[in-house]
C-alpha cells in the first residue's frame, strides 16, 4: 500500500503546481467554521452578533484567512422563479454586515451549503415547475433537483449570482455537492460506491456520465460566481465518509473533470487503512490520529492532477469525532504529517473544520504555520520551533517532548467509526460503571440531550473486540506517561494564564485517555466475571477484586479532571452538540456513584457464592418456542440442531421492512442487526447461524428487538414493534434499527 501511495506522490510531484514558495502559503484558502453560531447553525435568523471581534482577531492571528457559515440560498436569493421575501431581504442585510466585519479583520466570509436543497413533499415551487424535479427519494419522499433540466442550471446560476452580487466581498462558495443530504439526481449515487440510496433513478440523468452531472452543476455555480466577482472560487465538496478503501470510478472522474474556477474538495482520510494488533482496519469520516491521505484521496489527487483540476482537502484541525470534547487535541506532530502529505498531494484549499475542530488554539496556529512550511527540517525541528512560540524558549524542549509522546499515543486510536461516534474517549470520565447488566446503549457524542452511557460497550467496537479495545487504550494511556512532565511544564509557565490553560488541556487529554481505558477494562472484567459466575465462584472473586481496582482508578481520574473542568469551561464542550457533554456537576455525580460500586460488587460476589446468578435488568422476555405478541407483530424463535437461532413471525398493518437486532448477554460484542423484509402476507423468517457468535453459547444473543421502517413519511425512520413502545425512534448512525434502550430478553437456557 505504501508503494502504491509513493507512486501516486511521484506522479503528483512532477507537476510544477506543487512547488510553491514557502514565503507564500501553499494552502491558499484556509477556512474554519464559526463555532459561536447557534445550535441550529442559522446565523441570520436574528440580530445577534455571532461574529465577535476578538474571535475574528484570534482566527486571523492563527493564520486562517476565511470563515464559513451555513446559508440557505433559496431563503435569500431572487431568481426568475423565486422572488425575494421580506425576510430574505433582512437576511441579506445581515449577511452584508457579517461579510464586511470579517473583511475588516482580514478574513473572507464563505457561504456554505448543501445545495440545491431538495423539495419536500408539497413544495409549492415544484408544483409550479414540475420539470425541476428528478429522483424522488423513497426514504422521506423528497424530490431532488434534476441537473439534466436547463431550468435547474439556470436557477442555480441566478441564485449564486444574485447572492454574491448583493453581498460584495465574500470569499467564495463551499458546498457539499454529493454524499450528505439530498440535492441533485447525482445523490442517487451518493454512497460513493454508485449504489442506489433507495430512489428510482432519473430517466434523464441515468444514461449520462455521473461526472457530467457534477460538471454541469459546478459550471452553473462558477458562472454565477464569476458574474458577481471574477475572483470568487467554488469549492465542491464530496463528503464520502464510507469505511471502504476505494471508491467507484465515477467519483474520480468528477475530480478529473472540473470547470475552471472550481476546486474539488474531498475528505482527506476517509477510507484510510491501518494494521493494528495483527489485523487491517479501515476508517471512514475524519481522522486527526491518522495523517492520511486515505487511499480514496490519493486516487482523487492523481485524477485531479491528470485533469489539471484544482484540489482541496476537508480535514479536522483541532479535534475530530475521535475526541471532540477538548477544544483541541494537543498533537501538532500529527498535524505536521497531515500537512506534509497534503502538500505532496497538491492541495491548495483546506477546509479546516466541521461544526467543531476550528477553535483558535495552538493547533490552529500550527495549521497556519504549516500552510507555508517547506518541511525541509523535519517534524522534531518544527515541534521545537513551534513550542518556542507557544511556551517560550525555556519550556519549549519539555513541551515538544510531551507533544511527541502524545502523538505516539494518539496514533494508536482504534480505526473504527463507531469508536468515534459512540466510544468513551469523549466523556469517559463521567460514564457510570454498572456492576449489574443494565443493557443500555452508548451516547451519541455529537448530539445534545443524550441519555447517560450504559454498558453495551460492543456498540462502539465493530471491527475490534472488547479485549483489543482494552489493550489499545491501555497502550495509549501508557504512552502518555505518568503526568510528572506536565507538572514540570505547569511550573515552568506558572503565572501565564494562557500557557497554563494549554497545560490544562494537555492534562485533560491524558485523563480522557485514561478514562476510556478504565471503561473498557471494567466492562471486559465484568464480562469475564459473568462467564465465571456460572462455574467458578473463586475466579469471580478475583475478577471482582480487579474491577474494584479499576473503580479506584476511575475515581482518581475523575477527581483529577474535576478542578481542570472547573477552571476551563471549554473542557467537555462539543461544538456540534453545542453543549458541554461533561461538566463539573456530572463529574461530581460520577464520583458519588463510584463510591457505591465496590459495595455492590461485594454483594454480587456473595450472591454468586450462594448459587445465585449475575444480576441483570428485568425486561420484557421471550422464551424459546413461545408465540410472542408485540405491536402489530406475532413472532417466535427456536434453536435448531446446529445451534442457530431461527426466527419466524407475521406483521400486521403497513409494516414490511424490519430490523431485527440481537445482543449478547453482557453487550460485549458488536450487535447483530438483520434487515428483514416481510412478504405480501406479512410473514417473515430468518436464521442467525451459530458462527455469528463463534459457536460460543456465552455470546449467543440474549437481548433482542424488532423495529419496523415507517414508510409513511415520518421523520423517525423506525418504530419499535417488540418490545412494544409507542414513542417514535431515531435511527442510530451505522446501526439502523438498533435501539438499545428497548431490547427484550431472549430466554434460551444455558
Amino acid at each position: 500500500m505504501r508503494t502504491a501511495l509513493s507512486s501516486i506522490f511521484a506522479v503528483l510531484s512532477a507537476f510544477s503546481v506543487f512547488a510553491v514558495p514557502t514565503a507564500v502559503p501553499w494552502a491558499e484558502n484556509r477556512i474554519v467554521y464559526n463555532s459561536n453560531l447557534p445550535e441550529d447553525r442559522d446565523g441570520l435568523k436574528d440580530d445577534v452578533d455571532y461574529f465577535p471581534s476578538d474571535w475574528l482577531d484570534r482566527v486571523a492571528e492563527c493564520g486562517m484567512n476565511g470563515v464559513w457559515m451555513r446559508v440557505n440560498l433559496r431563503s435569500i436569493a431572487q431568481t426568475s422563479i423565486t422572488p425575494r421575501t421580506a425576510d430574505g431581504a433582512r437576511r441579506l442585510r445581515k449577511l452584508r454586515t457579517i461579510a464586511k466585519k470579517c473583511r475588516d479583520h482580514g478574513l473572507s466570509l464563505w457561504i456554505f451549503g448543501n445545495e440545491p436543497v431538495s423539495f419536500k413533499p408539497g413544495d409549492e415551487l415544484l408544483k409550479a415547475h414540475p420539470e425541476l424535479g428528478g429522483v424522488r427519494f423513497a426514504g422521506n419522499g423528497w424530490t431532488m433537483w434534476c441537473p439534466s433540466e436547463p431550468k435547474v442550471l439556470a436557477y442555480i446560476e441566478e441564485a449564486v449570482r444574485d447572492v454574491f452580487t448583493e453581498v460584495p466581498g465574500l470569499g467564495g462558495y463551499l458546498n457539499i455537492s454529493n454524499g450528505e443530504g439530498l440535492t441533485t439526481c447525482l445523490d442517487a449515487y451518493s454512497d460513493s460506491y454508485g449504489v442506489d440510496r433507495g430512489s428510482e433513478f432519473c430517466a434523464r440523468c441515468h444514461a449520462r456520465p455521473r461526472c457530467q452531472l457534477h460538471y454541469d452543476v459546478s459550471a452553473a455555480v462558477v458562472r454565477g460566481l464569476k458574474a458577481a466577482d471574477p475572483s470568487l472560487r467554488y469549492l465542491s465538496w464530496f463528503y464520502h465518509a464510507t469505511s471502504e478503501p476505494d471508491r467507484r470510478p465515477w467519483v474520480y472522474d468528477c475530480a478529473r473533470h472540473l470547470p475552471e474556477g472550481a476546486s474539488f474538495v474531498y475528505n482527506f482520510e476517509s477510507g484510510i487503512m491501518k494494521r493494528q494488533l495483527g489485523r487491517w482496519h479501515c476508517g471512514g469520516d475524519y481522522w486527526l490520529s491518522q495523517p492520511g491521505p486515505g487511499n480514496p484521496y490519493a486516487a482523487v489527487a492523481a485524477a485531479a492532477a491528470e485533469g489539471g483540476a484544482r484540489l482541496g482537502a476537508k480535514i479536522q484541525t483541532c479535534n475530530s469525532h475521535e475526541l471532540a470534547t477538548l477544544p483541541y487535541v494537543p498533537v501538532p506532530g500529527l498535524l505536521y504529517r497531515k500537512y506534509e502529505a497534503m502538500k505532496r498531494c497538491g492541495v491548495r484549499d483546506v477546509v479546516q473544520s466541521w461544526y467543531f475542530g476550528g477553535e483558535p488554539s495552538l493547533m490552529l496556529k500550527a495549521a497556519g504555520e504549516l500552510s507555508r512550511e517547506d518541511f525541509s527540517d523535519g517534524e522534531e525541528a518544527f515541534l521545537l520551533r513551534f513550542a518556542r512560540k507557544i511556551f517560550g524558549p525555556a519550556a519549549a524542549p519539555l513541551a515538544a517532548r510531551v507533544w511527541k509522546r502524545y502523538t505516539a499515543a494518539y496514533s494508536d486510536y482504534p480505526l473504527c467509526n463507531m469508536m468515534q461516534y459512540y466510544g468513551p474517549f469523549h466523556t469517559g470520565a463521567s460514564w457510570p460503571l454498572h456492576p449489574e447488566i443494565v443493557m443500555r446503549g452508548l451516547p451519541r457524542s455529537w448530539w445534545s440531550g443524550e441519555p447517560e452511557a450504559g454498558d453495551l460497550t460492543g456498540e462502539c467496537l465493530k471491527s475490534y473486540t472488547l479485549d483489543e479495545a482494552e489493550t489499545i487504550t491501555g497502550e495509549m494511556a501508557a504512552n502518555c506517561g505518568d503526568g510528572r512532565d506536565l507538572e514540570d511544564l505547569a511550573a515552568a509557565v506558572a503565572g501565564d494564564a494562557e500557557k497554563s490553560r494549554d497545560v490544562g488541556v494537555m492534562r485533560a487529554f491524558r485523563l480522557q485517555l485514561l478514562a476510556a481505558r478504565d471503561v473498557f477494562r471494567f466492562y471486559r472484567l465484568r464480562r469475564d466475571a459473568v462467564r465465571a459466575s456460572r462455574t467458578d465462584p473463586a475466579r469471580v472473586k478475583r475478577l471482582v477484586s480487579r474491577m474494584k481496582a479499576v473503580v479506584e482508578s476511575a475515581k482518581n481520574v475523575t477527581a483529577e479532571l474535576l478542578p481542570l473542568a472547573e477552571a476551563d469551561d471549554r473542557l467537555g464542550f462539543h461544538a456540534e452538540a453545542a453543549t458541554r457533554t461533561y461538566n463539573p456537576e456530572t463529574l461530581r455525580a460520577r464520583l458519588r456513584r463510584l463510591e457505591a460500586v465496590p459495595a455492590r460488587l461485594d454483594e454480587i460476589v456473595s450472591e454468586i457464592e450462594k448459587g445465585g446468578s449475575w444480576p441483570r435488568a428485568g425486561r420484557t422476555a421471550a422464551g424459546a418456542g413461545e408465540a410472542v405478541s408485540g405491536r402489530d407483530v406475532i413472532w417466535s424463535f427456536r434453536e435448531d440442531a446446529d445451534g442457530a437461532l431461527v426466527f419466524e413471525g407475521k406483521v400486521r398493518k403497513p409494516w414490511r421492512r424490519l430490523f431485527c437486532s440481537a445482543v449478547d448477554l453482557t453487550g460485549a460484542r458488536y450487535p447483530i442487526v438483520k434487515p428483514v423484509n416481510a412478504d405480501e402476507s406479512g410473514r417473515f423468517s430468518f436464521r442467525m447461524p451459530a458462527s455469528s457468535w463463534n459457536h460460543d453459547p456465552f455470546f449467543r444473543p440474549a437481548w433482542f428487538s424488532i423495529a419496523a421502517v415507517d414508510e409513511r413519511g415520518s421523520p423517525y425512520p423506525t418504530v419499535s414493534l417488540w418490545p412494544e413502545d409507542g414513542k417514535p425512534l431515531r435511527n442510530r448512525l451505522c446501526l439502523p434499527g438498533l435501539h438499545p434502550y428497548r431490547l427484550g430478553a431472549l430466554e434460551i437456557g444455558d
